[in-house]
C-alpha cells in the first residue's frame, strides 16, 4: 500500500503472510540422481518504507523489514538413495 501525503513524499507498507512450502522431485548431485523432498515455512514479515523525490525521475528511499521468525523450527530434507 502506498500513501503520498504530499507530492514529493511517499510512504509504503507491505505485509506478507506465512507461506508453507512443500516440494518433491528428483535431485542430481555429481551425476548421481535420487528422489528428494523438502518442507519449510517462509515467515510473516512487515516492511515500512519512505521515499522522497527532490527532483523529477529521482527518488531517495529508505525501508526496514521486521520478520516474525519465531523459534527456529526443523527443516526436513529427505534424499532417497543418493
Amino acid at each position: 500500500m502506498l500513501y503520498k501525503p504530499v507530492k514529493d513524499i511517499g510512504i509504503g507498507v507491505t505485509i506478507r503472510s506465512e507461506v508453507p512450502i512443500k516440494m518433491d522431485g528428483r535431485v542430481r548431485i555429481a551425476g548421481a540422481g535420487a528422489d528428494s523432498e523438502v518442507e519449510f515455512t517462509l515467515p510473516y514479515y512487515f516492511t515500512l518504507g519512505i521515499g522522497c523525490s527532490p527532483v523529477e525521475r529521482f527518488t531517495l528511499g529508505l525501508s526496514a523489514t521486521y520478520m516474525l521468525l519465531g523459534r527456529p523450527g526443523q527443516n526436513d530434507i529427505y534424499n532417497h538413495g543418493c
